[in-house]
């Protein structure tokens, strides 16, 4: 997930689940802090199972 929404470590470290929101094309990350400022990233399913970020970090 970090690679996909290409998030810093330090705004890795500050996402909790209450962040996160799932929809129907994948999941939105609301970053709380961030190097320049508040941000929501979206992380869209891919169209291959096998290289989907969402697919493989929900098990």
């Amino acid at each position: 997930m970090g690679f996909a929404g290409a998030f810093r470590r330090a705004e890795l470290a500050t996402i909790e689940a209450g962040h996160m929101s799932l929809n129907a094309d994948g999941m939105e990350i609301h970053v709380p802090k961030s190097k320049t400022e508040q941000q929501t990233v979206g992380i869209n399913f891919a169209r291959n199972a096998d290289f989907c970020p969402m697919r493989s970090s929900t098990g």
